[in-house]
């Protein structure tokens, strides 16, 4: 069988051709395992914690890996409604988190890098006009805090330098 593929230029060049052609319904296939592991890696050691409320609805879920908080953290009223959503990285919150009232009305909106309060927060009123905005680096204020009516007429602004007010 080597000497005809070393002989048979025309076979070798068939057995070439197969060996290197993949059909769509294979490269699916691949995509799909592919996918597959990419979302079992972010699994692996990563578990989905679940609390209840006595009446059995869901009171928070959070991603958990190597016994930190990993990924994102909700938390519900008793009636279901999402009051709370962080994102953690490693135990520490890392990203975005906001608060919403018991209608699921935005609240509050905080940027938060390595557990600490960095870039812009907002507050809101209930018809959902910032009632303050402030700047955070590394946990303390950093910029201008702008205080704002119900009208989104401004109020009053303070200027902040890491952490001291000017």
């Amino acid at each position: 069988m080597v000497e005809n593929l070393i002989t048979s230029k025309s076979h070798t060049t068939a057995l070439n051709s197969h060996s290197l052609y993949l059909s769509s319904s294979n490269a699916m296939i691949l995509l799909m395992v592919l996918i597959f592991f990419l979302f079992n890696s972010f699994a692996i050691n990563t578990t989905l914690k679940k609390s209840k409320y006595a009446d059995g609805e869901i009171a928070s879920k959070v991603f958990i890996k190597e016994g930190m908080k990993n990924g994102i953290e909700k938390k519900y009223t008793k009636k279901g409604v999402l009051k709370y959503i962080a994102t953690y990285k490693n135990g520490k919150k890392h990203g975005t988190q906001k608060w919403f009232d018991r209608n699921g009305k935005l609240l509050s909106q905080t940027e938060y890098q390595n557990n600490q309060p960095h870039g812009i927060e907002k507050v809101f009123y209930e018809n959902g006009i910032v009632m303050i905005e402030r700047n955070y680096i590394n946990g303390r204020k950093h910029g201008f805090e702008k205080r704002f009516r119900e009208d989104a007429m401004i109020v009053s602004v303070l200027s902040y330098d890491n952490g001291k007010l000017k």
